[in-house]
């Protein structure tokens, strides 16, 4: 039967239970899930490279949450294990390359730096993933191609840096579901406006908390982009991207030919929900 391993949030007995966690590695084979949520970055120190000698042959989760304002220093995840379908890592670093995720479907990654080419790479090696879930998360190194996610369905960037550039460069075919959250979309520092790529199949587009400079530039680029969305939800809006709302609404012809819902909030709190029939 699988097991789960979940750490409670409470670091006062640590040592204990570090030992305790560290015995449990015997019963690897067992082990479907492993969570661990704590501020105690000994703990993940001590037991990261001890989980990384196990093979863990039924493991379908890995929920890492470093419950800290710094990264956890000293440390490069390497995840390597066949039947992973969901890795939720935060604040952590973690190696994306060359590991191959082949059942891998669920990504959330946060407060981390990752090399381009990593990405990429991961791309190449995770053919099922439907969900990728970039919060905080840098992108270094030189933008060398699209990173191309055939199967990706749901895609959330929140609160990165440069999304523009992120939605410049990632390529989903498929995708279905388009969530912006707590950022802004400008022009980088040398004024370049990255274009986004086409997601002719995206019929959810959600802006949460995100301001666009100017609107009618990027804005209109991005709806552009998003041709086929039925339902576009603007949560907790500035008063500047009511811009944005006015232009969706007066230009004719509209940038969304099938839109039937449009969600507004302010302030978390709704405004209207228009039904557009």
């Amino acid at each position: 039967m699988a097991e789960s391993w979940e750490t409670p949030h409470d670091s006062s007995w640590l040592a204990p239970y570090l030992r305790h966690l560290i015995l449990l590695l015997q019963y690897a084979d067992r082990v479907a899930e492993i969570a661990i949520q704590t501020t105690a970055s000994r703990l993940f120190e001590e037991f990261l490279p001890k989980m990384q000698e196990e093979s863990f042959p039924l493991l379908d989760c890995i929920d890492l949450l470093h419950d800290s304002w710094l990264l956890l220093p000293n440390t490069c995840l390497q995840i390597q294990y066949p039947k992973l379908e969901t890795l939720r890592i935060s604040r952590i670093t973690i190696s994306l390359s060359p590991v191959v995720f082949e059942a891998l479907q669920i990504l959330c990654l946060a407060v981390c730096e990752i090399p381009f080419q990593h990405l990429c790479a991961l791309a190449d090696t995770s053919p099922r993933l439907k969900s990728l879930n970039l919060e905080a998360v840098y992108l270094s190194g030189p933008l060398a191609r699209c990173a191309r996610f055939a199967c990706l369905e749901s895609l959330i960037l929140q609160c990165n840096r440069h999304t523009e550039v992120m939605l410049s460069c990632l390529d989903a075919p498929i995708l279905s579901s388009l969530t912006l959250a707590h950022t802004t979309l400008a022009p980088t520092m040398s004024q370049e406006i990255h274009h986004p790529r086409i997601f002719p199949t995206v019929r959810t587009l959600c802006f949460l908390n995100v301001s666009i400079r100017p609107p009618q530039q990027y804005g209109d680029y991005l709806l552009q982009c998003t041709p086929q969305v039925s339902t576009f939800e603007l949560r907790a809006c500035s008063g500047a991207d009511y811009q944005l709302l006015r232009h969706i609404t007066t230009v004719k012809p509209t940038p969304l030919l099938y839109l039937q819902t449009l969600a507004v909030t302010h302030l978390a709190e709704d405004i209207f929900i228009m039904p557009l029939l």
